[in-house]
């Protein structure tokens, strides 16, 4: 490869030179391993209190059904307003909420109510968190290192799944679940200081835009159908991969039969391939439907595998994979996603990625956790393998039908 290719090929290590990406990025770490602390003593807690996998489900239902029902509204606010401004508040708001779950746990006054209601308001403000996380990363690189600056910062989320679940688990074993939620609280202020330290090229802003309704948003995907599988992609991936945290716990006491502090090793095996794929793939070209069929191939033998084995080893092996799959068909996609659009409407589709990313855990979570405790986790899990399965059917067709990316208007 001559010296100009390879100044023009895809590079993290120049996109992390940017000085208006490296702050970010990490304080964006920082944050996120925070976060899975947070995850992995919530988890923890309800599991301990009632002893089942289907309240870990309700948990997780609070704090992602926000998305489904804020998160067009979301996508309009980072359109109309600053970006950086509105993660300086959402970071600002997580810290107080988390703070104050923190100090009830060290009291003993905490109880599945609250937990619940933490888990609502903490959902709402990373409604509004995400939208604004996507789509603020265009404004800080040169358009030439966004596919490697996107694949960093998903990242970011799988080093701190990789680290942040085993860490989580330690600090619970040691300390208790109120100092996890204390970790948490300090880390959003590390992203604070990160957006503080950036300085984004100028937004436009569409202060004049009707508000759109979910239904507005999803019909303008009609004339871009090759737009509109990537979210099938996302919805498809997400609703597989929540067997990893809602029965995680059931695995660990049931299946394996070791304490539930396990859970950390099952989500940081997966972290660790998702942070392999996410390196590999910053390095790569976007790839093509049938590529992308592949990937998520990948997602669906591992998660069959997770559910066949009664190996300890062979599930930590599987866990690894799903995680490579994972991010290696979430992270081209979303790539795919921003190039095929413009600046202007980068909110309001990332908001819809948020919907079909993380919107459909709920939904997730109370089918695997009511299937789980009907009959088992094994079969719950299967039954998860179908939507990543029907994604991988259809980006496959997809890529047999001659169909070009449309631009939007």
């Amino acid at each position: 490869m001559s010296a100009e290719a390879a100044e023009l090929s895809p590079s993290p290590i120049r996109a992390l030179r940017d000085r208006n990406f490296w702050p970010f990025f990490g304080g964006n770490l920082l944050s996120s391993c925070g976060t899975w602390f947070y995850n992995i003593a919530q988890t923890l807690l309800v599991y301990r209190i009632t002893g089942s996998v289907f309240a870990v489900g309700v948990v997780n239902v609070a704090q992602f059904a926000s998305v489904i029902v804020l998160g067009p509204s979301a996508g309009v606010a980072a359109d109309r307003f600053d970006r950086r401004k509105l993660l300086l508040v959402t970071q600002l708001a997580s810290a107080a909420i988390s703070g104050g779950v923190a100090l009830l746990a060290a009291d003993d006054a905490i109880n599945l109510g609250l937990i619940i209601f933490a888990a609502l308001l903490l959902g709402i403000a990373s409604t509004y968190t995400l939208p604004s996380m996507l789509s603020v990363v265009p404004q800080l690189v040169d358009p030439s290192n966004l596919g490697p600056a996107v694949s960093l910062n998903i990242v970011t989320l799988n080093v701190a799944r990789a680290v942040g679940p085993v860490l989580g688990a330690l600090v619970v074993g040691q300390f208790g679940v109120a100092a996890a939620f204390g970790i948490n609280a300090l880390s959003y202020l590390a992203l604070v200081a990160g957006l503080l330290a950036v300085t984004p090229r100028r937004q436009v802003h569409t202060r004049g835009m009707a508000r759109p309704k979910l239904v507005d948003t999803l019909r303008s995907l009609r004339v871009r159908p090759q737009i509109a599988v990537l979210f099938v992609v996302g919805v498809g991936a997400s609703m597989t991969i929540d067997p990893v945290t809602t029965l995680s716990p059931g695995y660990a006491t049931k299946v394996f039969g070791r304490p539930d502090t396990l859970v950390g090793w099952f989500v940081g095996a997966f972290g660790v391939g998702a942070v392999m794929a996410g390196v590999w793939v910053s390095r790569q070209p976007v790839p093509t439907n049938r590529l992308l069929a592949k990937r998520i191939l990948v997602l669906v033998s591992a998660f069959v595998l997770l559910a066949s084995t009664s190996v300890l080893w062979i599930a930590l092996v599987a866990l690894v994979a799903g995680g490579f799959g994972y991010i290696s068909t979430t992270a081209a996609a979303l790539t795919r996603l921003q190039q095929s659009s413009v600046t202007s409407e980068h909110g309001r589709l990332m908001a819809l990625w948020g919907i079909a990313f993380t919107g459909t855990r709920p939904i997730a979570g109370l089918i695997d956790g009511a299937v789980a405790a009907w009959l088992n986790v094994r079969i719950a899990t299967y039954l998860m393998v179908c939507p990543a399965a029907y994604a991988t059917w259809r980006i496959y067709r997809a890529s047999l039908a001659p169909v070009p990316l449309v631009a939007p208007a």
